[in-house]
């Protein structure tokens, strides 16, 4: 009877030994091996053909400019950035090969640049006559030219005029910036548009953007500088829309948010004043219990996967090992990567410590105060120490992705990615900036390194202006995505923060996803190792739009399925809304003959409304 009663006690002791067993060996970081964290899997994606080669009825012709010409030559290579992120193909001519160009409604003549001495006026003037189509991408200054572009009367240039407002909608959601804005500066001719143009832009008063027709062609005219400039890329695919009866805008269709610095050591210390004084908290529990939950939810109502970035030490020198950091801290890994990844995120590295990728003989801002590094080994050591980190807290992971810190990165620090990260293929810096040493990025493969793709990010931060958000629009107007980064740390820094509480800032973001949510529903959430392998296949992809007698066929050569963008149409009869054989058609409010398309087949008829539906 007495063993009988021992028993229980027997087993409730060695229960307990078991339990704390269990708790010590978690506590020497051993229970992420055992329950690892879900396999996010990687999104698949399928291509579509015509069962015979697409038609193209539209052909882009950019006469290149004089070399001397820089205005001419800058404003040339950000039309063939925008045409090429686009799937829009194009041919270089000469100024003697105009006058060799087929008067249609389906050719379009770009002229860029303000050295016209050697430009052909009368072939240029015939062409327009007879039917061709011309987009003068930047102002020039000319008695002879006036007729055809649409000019009654001008003076002289004024410079420094600031922002732009629309007097028509090109493209849905591009906000209006006031003269106190400095994104847009423009250097404008002193003029006035005959009374046939249509005005769709103006600056401080002045016509910014017309079109005009001409005999039984058309011509769109940019008066301005502005257009040799990345912000301006949306705008100068969309006024280019306006010019053939039809044109399809490829959209890759994509939202992409990034979290820099996250996981990554979480600072001492409480909030800062201003924060929010409802939070007294230290900042440990405000990234926990307030900021990591808020940002959860805003991923579950958008259905945005986050792709964080993280750091191991923000330590200046390379001093710690892999081991140390565990032993040092491993809380931030173990918490925010366990759980970003559970929620169906990705990890990409930021960096070892927070310390740019560059030498002492590369460029960089020293008011950063960052440390250079000592030679492409010592670079190489540390993110092979920050690649066995993530190897040990995520066994089961890939680590393929990689931003540089402050968006800092030069040769050496590329080279370094390349030799110690062999599996990372993508880095993503930043699109468009001015600060030293910043990595500004196009989409593409490296030059040096097939292996390694850039990939940029067009907007940051929580929106607190109406230059990001037309940033945001502009990004999504000629490469129809979002790629937007945040930082953890933004709300602790009054700059950053733009001296707003977290609640300010986070429903300005919120404000934004909202209008993307809204405004263009076509826009998935992807990781950006999805976001890449997708892009990839975009920018193979071709759709044409050619109008027939029952409505516009869309053909399509190795279309992402399904594959998305906006059909405008700008004669005849419009287009039928609503749910179709293979695609959904739906208007876009405000915005004459702009229809958003979804197609799930290579081929596919937009029937014309019937008459008197509307």
């Amino acid at each position: 009877m007495a063993a009988n009663l021992k028993f229980p006690f027997i087993i409730a002791a060695v229960i307990l030994i078991l339990g704390i067993s269990v708790l010590q060996w978690g506590r020497m970081n051993s229970l992420h091996v055992v329950f690892p964290t879900n396999e996010t899997e990687a999104e698949e994606f399928q291509v579509m053909s015509s069962a015979e080669a697409a038609e193209n009825d539209l052909t882009i012709y950019l006469q290149e400019p004089e070399a001397g010409d820089t205005l001419g030559q800058d404003t040339l290579e950000n039309v063939k950035y925008t045409l090429d992120y686009a799937q829009l193909d194009y041919e270089l001519i000469q100024p003697e090969e105009v006058a060799g160009i087929p008067p249609s409604p389906w050719h379009i003549l770009v002229l860029s640049g303000e050295l016209i001495e050697t430009w052909d006026h009368d072939a240029v003037d015939s062409f327009v006559l007879e039917g061709g189509r011309v987009l003068a991408a930047n102002r020039f200054p000319s008695v002879e030219w006036m007729d055809v572009m649409g000019v009654h009367d001008f003076n002289d240039y004024i410079d420094d005029q600031k922002g732009i407002t629309f007097e028509q909608d090109i493209f849905p959601g591009y906000p209006d910036l006031p003269p106190e804005s400095t994104m847009l500066t423009h250097s404008i001719l002193d003029l006035e548009i005959e009374p046939g143009a249509e005005l769709i832009a103006s600056v401080e008063g002045h016509p910014l953007l017309w079109e005009y027709e001409y005999g039984l062609g058309k011509v769109v005219y940019w008066n301005t500088t502005v257009t040799s400039e990345k912000t301006s890329r949306g705008l100068l695919l969309n006024s280019l829309s306006l010019l053939p009866p039809a044109m399809w805008i490829n959209q890759s269709g994509m939202q992409i948010f990034h979290i820099d610095d996250f996981p990554a050591p979480i600072p001492l210390g409480s909030l800062p004043e201003g924060v929010d004084d409802s939070y007294r908290m230290s900042v440990k529990e405000f990234y926990t219990s307030v900021w990591w939950e808020d940002m959860k939810k805003l991923k579950d109502t958008y259905e945005l996967p986050m792709t964080g970035y993280y750091i191991a030490t923000y330590e200046d020198q390379f001093r710690m090992q892999a081991e140390d950091i565990i032993e040092d801290d491993d809380y931030f890994m173990l918490l925010f990567g366990r759980s970003l990844m559970d929620e169906g995120g990705e990890i990409g590295l930021h960096g070892y410590n927070h310390q740019s990728l560059v030498t002492e003989d590369e460029p960089i801002d020293p008011e950063l105060g960052y440390v250079p590094w000592r030679s492409m080994d010592a670079m190489v050591d540390s993110l092979e120490e920050a690649d066995e980190l993530f190897d040990y807290f995520f066994p089961e992971h890939q680590m393929r992705s990689y931003v540089p810190p402050s968006n800092i990165l030069n040769e050496t620090g590329i080279e370094a990615i390349a030799e110690g990260l062999p599996d990372v293929n993508v880095i993503s810096s930043i699109y468009d900036g001015e600060e030293k040493g910043s990595l500004i990025q196009e989409f593409g493969t490296d030059d040096r390194f097939e292996q390694l793709y850039h990939f940029p990010r067009l907007t940051s931060g929580y929106f607190g202006n109406t230059e990001e958000v037309f940033r945001l629009v502009d990004g999504i107007a000629h490469t129809g995505m979002m790629a937007h980064f945040i930082h953890p740390d933004d709300v602790l820094d009054p700059d950053r923060a733009k001296d707003r509480s977290w609640q300010e800032m986070h429903d300005s973001l919120e404000a934004r996803l909202e209008m993307v949510n809204n405004t263009y529903p076509h826009l998935k959430g992807y990781t950006q190792q999805d976001a890449l392998n997708k892009w990839k296949l975009y920018e193979q992809s071709a759709i044409y739009a050619s109008p027939g007698e029952n409505g516009v066929q869309l053909s399509g050569t190795e279309a992402v399925m399904p594959s998305t963008g906006y059909l405008r149409i700008n004669e005849g009869p419009g287009a039928s809304e609503g749910s179709l054989t293979n695609a959904f058609v739906n208007e876009v409010p405000g915005t004459a003959g702009l229809y958003h398309i979804t197609v799930s087949a290579p081929d596919v008829t937009i029937p014309y409304e019937e008459e008197g539906s509307q």
